[in-house]
């Protein structure tokens, strides 16, 4: 039940019937003073199955006419400032308030009645003409009445016979006995909300990323199971009941978890059948992004669907191993805005395409929904809305491959639309994501050892993690050492290696929305996906040895480093191992020398290479320093 719902929507929703007292012939309603309320719904005469509804819930309320009992609205009546006038307003339960209804211009027409803001007073008062049937409800001394003007769906208008048949309402009570029938709809719709809280908390999902918080769970349970005792012992709190458990409604899901700033995440569409498909980059059959099911053959997904996450005022971006940066797009639009380049994904970071929206999943404005489909069936997902280069907004309806074979799809039509259905042709169509989390030790992003140290690269723009440092590196041959210049702007650039300097522990990357200044190092990076050396290749990779950290040759046996790292190869080099230098501080691998040393390269206090040295020049070989007799 969508909190914008009225009193109306719950004396007649379906399955539940209100007891009415009607008046018998013109008889004026009952005016409403300070300390006596009566209710109305107001009907046309001529077909008592039409009544005044709401059209919209802006303020100003566009009024018109219908049988869609769910958008009935009630009424209550009070005395204008002079004899016989009267002012009509439409009660709002879920705020409580009371929008006057009033009249716009003079002229006959439709849409000229309209509940407008709380206190307005002008063109705020009518009189009421009886008839035969019912009454003509008039602007103080005119003519013009409410009508129908056309029927059913149809904008309520002013008319100028008061003797049209549209033009003729009848005012029905509604009793203090049909108040607690809001009761039994509120607690038809907190079980829903139990059930799912219950469920959640089975599962161990309260405080997890999609749901609300378990002391927010247990504080909503405990306050709309008060509200709906004292509301049965109340029609006064009855009436108000519905305002108060949206409130409590609100407050809960105020307490939703969002995902975590710099935090990694699949992003997995959940069909109405319960299928699962993780969205992936596919670059090879389509080219863009598509999704992968997480069901079919209980696989491990591939490093490709899991998504690194940044948040940009109020909203995220997406980006994964390959650099790729989500963006929304219907690749099948003939619209080229909404098609866009048909991949749904950018090798850069776009301010205008690249941000989403996330919101805790909603039914509301939903074009088509499978049956038994609300708000509380889906707790614990997401609805994502992007935009495109035009500036528009849409949100992100994957389909599943249907009857025809296609492939995983998606599909869009209105700015607004939200499909969570199966459609004629067997595709299954949902706008709801969950996100699950990737720990950082299962997405390898970034570990740093107990030495503190990690070398690490990147597909796209990183910040630094708090109380991490980054070094890019520049390789001083005469000395077998690095030396190491701090990354002063906190942003480690696309493809750049790096060494991680800090705690121990798994980070994950922080996506940057600036391309960092640090560009130049000499370690090699690997990126997203893990890189093969061949063995024609010499290779150091970080590591500690006996105590001392530094870089080590690459194993003969094994020469794949992992994704997110960083490498030094040397064209002519023969040392085991290479310093680290951080600001003049070198790491104590002074004794790890090359076996054979007489092979490697000779150097003179310059660092430049030496093809002959000469007798008597003092000459660094290996690392150590010697003398030629």
């Amino acid at each position: 039940m969508k909190k914008t719902t009225l009193l109306a929507a719950l004396l007649l929703s379906t399955g539940v019937t209100a007891s009415f007292a009607q008046t018998t012939g013109p008889e004026l309603p009952k005016v409403s003073t300070e300390t006596e309320t009566h209710y109305y719904f107001v009907k046309n005469a001529n077909n008592t199955s039409y009544y005044v509804t709401y059209a919209s819930t802006e303020t100003p309320v566009q009024l018109t006419s219908g049988t869609s009992k769910d958008k009935a609205v009630i009424f209550t009546v009070s005395n204008g400032t002079a004899e016989g006038n009267y002012t009509i307003n439409a009660v709002n339960i879920t705020t409580g308030q009371s929008l006057p209804v009033t009249y716009v211009d003079s002229q006959e027409g439709a849409n000229k009645v309209k509940a407008s803001a709380p206190g307005t007073t002008e063109n705020a008062e009518w009189t009421l003409t009886a008839g035969e049937a019912g009454f003509a409800i008039s602007p103080v001394g005119e003519e013009r009445s409410w009508n129908m003007w056309g029927g059913q769906g149809q904008a309520l208008g002013l008319w100028g016979s008061k003797a049209d048949k549209g033009s003729t309402w009848i005012f029905t009570e509604v009793t203090p006995t049909d108040f607690q029938q809001l009761v039994t709809l509120v607690e038809k719709e907190y079980e829903n909300w139990n059930t799912a809280l219950t469920t959640a908390s089975t599962g161990k999902n309260l405080g997890t990323v999609g749901f609300p918080t378990d002391a927010a769970s247990s504080t909503f349970k405990d306050t709309v199971e008060g509200l709906i005792t004292a509301a049965k012992e109340d029609n006064a709190k009855a009436f108000t009941l519905n305002g108060d458990f949206q409130n409590a409604l609100a407050t809960l899901k105020s307490s939703i978890v969002m995902p975590e700033d710099g935090g990694a995440y699949r992003l997995v569409t959940v069909f109405e059948d319960e299928a699962r498909f993780a969205l992936t980059w596919d670059g090879t059959d389509l080219n863009r992004i598509s999704g992968v099911s997480e069901t079919a053959s209980g696989a491990e997904l591939p490093a490709a669907t899991t998504f690194y996450t940044h948040k940009v005022g109020d909203r995220y971006l997406f980006v994964n191993k390959d650099g790729k940066y989500l963006n929304w797009f219907d690749p099948g639009a003939s619209d080229t805005d909404k098609k866009g380049d048909g991949t749904g994904a950018t090798d850069a970071y776009d301010a205008a395409i690249n941000l989403w929206t996330l919101e805790p999943a909603d039914v509301s404005g939903a074009v088509a929904l499978a049956t038994g489909t609300s708000d509380a069936t889906l707790l614990g997902r997401f609805q994502l809305k992007g935009n495109t280069k035009g500036g528009k907004s849409y949100y992100l309806n994957p389909r599943q491959p249907g009857d025809n074979n296609q492939a995983f799809d998606f599909v869009s039509q209105g700015q607004s639309d939200k499909f969570y259905d199966k459609n004629g042709r067997g595709q299954h169509r949902s706008f709801t994501f969950v996100l699950e989390e990737v720990k950082p030790e299962t997405s390898c992003a970034l570990k740093v050892t107990d030495a503190g140290l990690a070398t690490y690269s990147t597909p796209f723009p990183t910040t630094i993690p708090e109380g991490l440092e980054a070094y890019t590196a520049q390789y001083d041959a005469a000395n077998a050492t690095l030396n190491l210049t701090k990354v002063e702007d906190g942003i480690v650039p696309e493809g750049v290696g790096v060494i991680i300097k800090g705690n121990a522990g798994n980070y994950n990357p922080v996506p940057a929305t600036a391309d960092g200044t640090a560009t130049t190092s000499a370690l090699t990076a690997t990126k997203g996906d893990p890189a093969t050396v061949d063995a024609a290749t010499t290779a150091y990779v970080l590591g500690t040895v006996s105590g001392e950290t530094g870089f080590y040759k690459l194993s003969e046996s094994d020469r794949t480093i992992g994704a997110f790292k960083a490498y030094l190869t040397l064209s002519d080099a023969a040392a085991a191992a290479i310093r680290l230098n951080f600001d003049g501080m070198a790491t104590g691998i002074d004794g790890l020398i090359v076996t054979d040393s007489a092979k490697a390269p000779v150097y003179d206090l310059s660092g430049r290479r030496v093809i002959a040295p000469v007798k008597g020049g003092i000459y660094i070989q290996a690392g150590k320093k010697f003398i030629v007799k």
